[in-house]
């Protein structure tokens, strides 16, 4: 009797297991089968619960883990994005460049503006013989080729960079650094320990920094995705001056493409990989290394072989020679293993433009590389601003 009681309750206690293995079961499935399967799950976007709590590394600074939220939500996926269509695309930039030469060039110039504003678009900057107009993205296809027919076309090139998931990066830090310094400002107003307040004080404000810088980049990226850029430079029709004849030589001919307004002088198969100065965001992670700030400075960098193999001074001498009639002034540096030439446009309110090489051996086998870095600042007080961070960054190399 007592056996048959026990194998009673052993039956229903199985029962009971095997009743809520379904049940939990049964609400698995449904939720697997509710992801659209036309959304990439790596676009998916979250519409109530708050980011995870990101490590220091992620928000700067000098983050301490017991300001961290105590108990951090936890990121979940829709079933459905905000918004499906939008999911499916991808902030695509484009930046186009043309150099042309012309018999009046500030008409030429007043001419591409016209043809910018007609359309939507506006004038960002405008120098001497230089301007970089705003697109709407649509029409810059258009723009572009109405451009190529009012001068003589010297050069021209346009780029395509995928900003998606700078735009994503941003995003994540920026909520982070919102949701940090909530929950800081939670606990000051818990604390009553003057020395504790003083330090939730500092790291408030801190992060309200953060916040505004990535505010910033935020706003940046959105503006690139919906408007494309186009630098345009005319020359006046005339012979240029200086220009030595060694330079036609196919080996040097690279350095007469080299400009502040072009991020692409030559394609390349190499990345070389710097750390993001602060206050910059990297713009492509796939290609090349190329870093922006919200008021336009900008940090790129390219390799090329080698060819006539020469040490770093040797081609610092050869940049020199080429562009620096071109420019105002021009002064050279070092930061870490590169060489630097620092070029001041002759202007009242000049722009600056650094072009940094290093070059590595790295045996018989193949051609040694040439790595060559470019920064542009819009003002010396984005220099001011921006320079010491640039300057760390190379001179700790390539990582």
């Amino acid at each position: 009797m007592n056996r048959m009681c026990e194998m009673t309750r052993n039956l229903y206690f199985v029962w009971i297991g095997l009743t809520i293995l379904l049940l939990f079961g049964t609400g698995c499935a449904k939720r697997v089968e509710t992801r659209s399967p036309e959304v990439p799950k790596d676009i998916m976007v979250s519409t109530t619960a708050t980011p995870k709590a990101a490590p220091p590394a992620a928000i700067g600074g000098n983050y301490s883990s017991r300001y961290a939220p105590s108990t951090p939500a936890e990121t979940t996926e829709t079933e459905e994005p905000l918004n499906p269509e939008a999911a499916r695309q991808r902030m695509v930039f484009y930046d186009g460049f043309v150099k042309l030469r012309s018999v009046k060039p500030q008409e030429t110039l007043d001419a591409a503006a016209e043809l910018a504003k007609a359309v939507g678009g506006y004038v960002e900057s405008l120098k001497s013989n230089m301007i970089i107009l705003r697109i709407p993205v649509a029409k810059f296809d258009e723009i572009y080729k109405a451009v190529l027919k009012l001068a003589d076309v010297l050069e021209k090139s346009v780029s395509a960079r995928d900003i998606t998931e700078s735009f994503q990066d941003v995003e994540l830090r920026l909520a982070t650094a919102i949701m940090t310094r909530n929950r800081l400002v939670e606990l000051l107003s818990q604390s009553k320990d003057e020395k504790e307040k003083i330090r939730l004080l500092k790291e408030i404000q801190r992060l309200s920094e953060q916040v505004e810088t990535l505010e910033n980049l935020k706003a940046m990226l959105a503006t690139m995705a919906d408007f494309s850029k186009l630098t345009i430079v005319v020359e006046e029709r005339q012979l240029m001056a200086g220009r030595a004849d060694a330079e036609e030589l196919a080996e040097f001919k690279w350095i007469a493409s080299l400009s502040p307004f072009k991020r692409d002088a030559w394609k390349d198969k190499t990345r070389l990989n710097f750390t993001v100065p602060k206050e910059m965001v990297e713009l492509d992670k796939k290609d090349r290394f190329i870093a922006e700030s919200a008021d336009g400075a900008v940090f790129w960098a390219l390799c090329r072989d080698n060819l006539p193999e020469g040490d770093a001074q040797f081609w610092i001498e050869a940049i020199k020679v080429r562009l620096a009639q071109e420019f105002g002034a021009v002064s050279q540096q070092k930061a870490g293993d590169y060489v630097l030439l620092r070029f001041v446009e002759n202007a009242e309110k000049p722009y600056i433009y650094f072009i940094g090489v290093k070059a590595d051996h790295v045996g018989a086998d193949r051609e040694p590389p040439l790595h060559l870095i470019q920064v542009y600042f819009p003002s010396e007080a984005q220099e001011k601003r921006y320079g010491e961070s640039i300057l760390d960054s190379i001179a700790k190399g390539v990582q």
